[in-house]
């Protein structure tokens, strides 16, 4: 990628939004340079990979966007973690799935090589999680688990109730399923 710009983040951000409406597939790179005000010569100069490589670009702004973890290092047990977590997804948790989660209904269009891209950015942001959690259980095969339960938790909260709209017909607000997780996560550590 050419050094960054104005031009190069506008085209990132329109390319993003076009993906969540349209789909990666039906997205096309004339699109993309329309939508940025650009020539598709301008949107090769600074992306050479064309839409794979902006597709790059997206996942990584969106992991490097991630700070569910900032702060939560002053946990003192796994489930006081998971109410830290809990309270600093509370404000982006719909933002972030948002951000990403056309890739994931995606994902069986894509190539493999983008679709290598998604899951490394899935592993990474897992990584980082279990990482986080290795201080509070035996083992990293146990944080390796406990992350993936976290993750697939809190991707699963958000599919039914922001999605799905499930909150209309029973409101169980992100904050209160945290505090089920921790106590069960407490629980868990005292038998």
């Amino acid at each position: 990628m050419a050094q960054p710009t104005d031009l190069a983040e506008r085209i990132l951000i329109e390319s993003s939004g076009l993906f969540r409406e349209n789909g990666y597939d039906a997205t096309s790179i004339k699109q993309i340079a329309d939508a940025s005000g650009c020539t598709t010569a301008a949107l090769y100069y600074y992306f050479e990979g064309g839409k794979s490589e902006i597709l790059r670009e997206v996942i990584l702004r969106y992991q490097e966007g991630t700070n569910i973890l900032q702060g939560i290092e002053t946990s003192e047990s796994l489930a006081d973690f998971v109410a830290n977590l809990t309270a600093n997804l509370a404000g982006s948790l719909p933002m972030m799935a948002d951000q990403i989660g056309w890739a994931l209904l995606q994902f069986p269009n894509l190539d493999r090589e983008d679709q290598r891209v998604l899951q490394d950015g899935i592993l990474t942001i897992h990584t980082s999680l279990s990482d986080s959690v290795q201080p509070f259980v035996d083992d990293s095969e146990s944080a390796n688990r406990v992350a993936w339960l976290l993750y697939c938790a809190f991707f699963g909260y958000h599919q039914l109730f922001y999605r799905a709209k499930i909150e209309t017909y029973d409101s169980l607000d992100l904050l209160a399923f945290g505090e089920v997780l921790s106590e069960l996560f407490e629980k868990n550590a005292t038998q």
